[in-house]
């Protein structure tokens, strides 16, 4: 699910840092879809 803003993203409960470092709109999109696409797959190893 993509967000609209970073802050969209914080109200989700949705992480916007990484080891300390903040992340920009594009990265914590980039994440969402990853995680999307493993809870759609069930699990994160490769079929």
């Amino acid at each position: 699910m993509p967000y609209e803003s970073i802050k969209a993203a914080k109200d989700a409960g949705f992480p916007t840092s990484a080891e300390g470092i903040d992340l920009t709109l594009a990265q914590i999109n980039k994440l969402a879809e990853i995680y999307d696409a493993i809870k759609k797959a069930g699990t994160a190893k490769e079929p």
